[in-house]
Formats: C-alpha cells, sequence, structure tokens
C-alpha cells in the first residue's frame, strides 16, 4: 500500500485531502472505498473522523455497525466527567492529602521539639516517612496529572512534564528510598524506638497492629537481611501511618483510606518472601 497526502488550505476554509492508492495488498476494497471518507473535513476534525472511520469499519467486519448521536445540549465535555479521570484524580487528591496531613503533624511535633523529648522521638520516627513518600508522592501525582491531560498534558504549554524532571530528584538528594528504609527500620524500629512506641500507643487500628506483628518478625532476622527489606518495611510502615492519619482527611480525599489493608498485605508478602528468602 502506498499512501500519498495533499493539503491544501485558504483562508475561508482549510482542508486537508487524503489520497489512498491500493497496490494490491492490505486493504480489501470494501473498506478501502469509505476508509478515508471524512478526511475531506476541515484539518481540525481531521484526526475525529479518522478514528470514528476505522472504528466504524471494524465494527462492520464483525457484523456490527456505529451510530452517531448528537448530543444534546451541544458544545464539549471536560475530562473531568469521565469516570476514568474521576477515579485518576480522587487517588492523585487523596495521596495528596494523606501526604500534607502528615507533614502537618510532623511540623506540629517539630514546633514543640525543641523543650519535649517525646515530640523529638516521635517527630524522628515520622522524618524518613515523610521525606521517602513525599518525593515518590510528588512524582506520582504529576506523573497522574500528565495522564489526565493525555498528549497535552505531555507538552511544553503545560507546566507538569517539567515539574515531573524536577522532582525525580528529591528521592535521590534526600537520601535515597533504600537509606530512608534503613534508617526508618534499623534507627527508628530497633534502635531507639521511642517514636514508635508513642505511635503505637495511639494507632490501634488493624493495619498497625498487623505492622507490629510483621516488626517482631524482623526484629530478630541478621543485620543483613534486615536491610534487605527495609524498603518494604518503609511502605508498610508508611500505610500504618496512614491509616491513623486517615480519619482527619477531608472528605473527597478520605476514600483512598479503603485501599490501606490490601497495600499494606503486598508490602507485608514482600517483607516475609525476603525473610524466607535470606534477604532476595
Amino acid at each position: 500500500m502506498g499512501l500519498s497526502v495533499a493539503v491544501t488550505e485558504n483562508a475561508d476554509n482549510p482542508m486537508v485531502e487524503l489520497h489512498i492508492e491500493d497496490h494490491g495488498r492490505g486493504i480489501p476494497d470494501d473498506i478501502r472505498d469509505h476508509m478515508y471518507e471524512p478526511f475531506i473535513s476541515s484539518k481540525h476534525t481531521v484526526g475525529v473522523g479518522m478514528g470514528l472511520t476505522v472504528a466504524r469499519n471494524a465494527l462492520r467486519s464483525l457484523g456490527g455497525d456505529l451510530v452517531l448521536e448528537d448530543r444534546p445540549g451541544g458544545g464539549t465535555v471536560a475530562i473531568a466527567t469521565h469516570p476514568d479521570v474521576k477515579r485518576q484524580l480522587a487517588e492523585m487528591r487523596g495521596k495528596t492529602e494523606l501526604l500534607r496531613t502528615c507533614l502537618l503533624q510532623l511540623a506540629a511535633l517539630m514546633d514543640r521539639a525543641a523543650n519535649d523529648d517525646g515530640a523529638q522521638a516521635f517527630a524522628q520516627f515520622l522524618l524518613p516517612l515523610a521525606k521517602a513518600h513525599g518525593a515518590e508522592t510528588g512524582f506520582d501525582v504529576a506523573n497522574a496529572g500528565i495522564q489526565v491531560l493525555g498528549g497535552a498534558g505531555y507538552t511544553k504549554d503545560w507546566p507538569l512534564e517539567q515539574t515531573l524532571r524536577d522532582i525525580r530528584v528529591a528521592a535521590i538528594y534526600e537520601g535515597t528510598t533504600g537509606m530512608q528504609g534503613i534508617d526508618f527500620l534499623e534507627r527508628r524500629l530497633i534502635r531507639d524506638p521511642r517514636g514508635y512506641e508513642q505511635f503505637r500507643a495511639g494507632a490501634t487500628g488493624p493495619v498497625a497492629q498487623a505492622f507490629h506483628a510483621l516488626l517482631e518478625e524482623v526484629r530478630p532476622a541478621p543485620a543483613e537481611i534486615r536491610l534487605a527489606v527495609a524498603d518494604a518495611m518503609l511502605r508498610a510502615g508508611w500505610c500504618a501511618v496512614c491509616e491513623w492519619l486517615a480519619p482527619r482527611l477531608p472528605s473527597d480525599a478520605a476514600q483512598i483510606a479503603g485501599d490501606l489493608e490490601d497495600s499494606f498485605a503486598l508490602h507485608a508478602a514482600r517483607v516475609r518472601r525476603g525473610l524466607r528468602a535470606g534477604g532476595l
């Protein structure tokens, strides 16, 4: 098959005309004759025409058909009204509000830390969690924002592509995520668990209790194996902290808390696999 394209424009009615030439392979005659019929159209709608025509012919080849109807009221539809986009925006909102709540709690503890050893210990317990998941949440939400905007989000017309590149370094220069995991497990849970004990006293949900049971499995492991499962412990610990923070979330962000038990189960499984495999 060969494809030649001729573009004709004028001031009053810009047009795009495509001519398709079949050399005897690839396109059946009954499709070839109609495949590009919407292309004799304004160049602003040519992409829509292509998609609809290809879809229609695909359906017809299976014995179906495609019927288009005008939308009452006309006009465009905001992407935020589509169910899948709503889902993505809700996840972005939930992750952002969880991180915001954690940082506000951490800031309040740090304000008191100079005169309160307990507040200082609690802040040190939260700090590696806030650093690691602050960096990852920033990247994940910016990445999801690009996906929501589609091709437009990938261009410089929107600031998200720059934001995504800029935030990527946060998981490196503040200490890599792996180092935050080691700090969290070795220093804040095993060597000096004062901050964790304060957290445990106030966090009584099922995820927090399951996290404590998991920690008791990890404590007796050799140091080399503990280091290998530190990343998974960091993520399991974040689930426990999120469960504790969830009641403070605004109502339109609270649905993310419904996934915490499943997320914790995944990270706990990674920890136990590492313990069984000697850290591998």
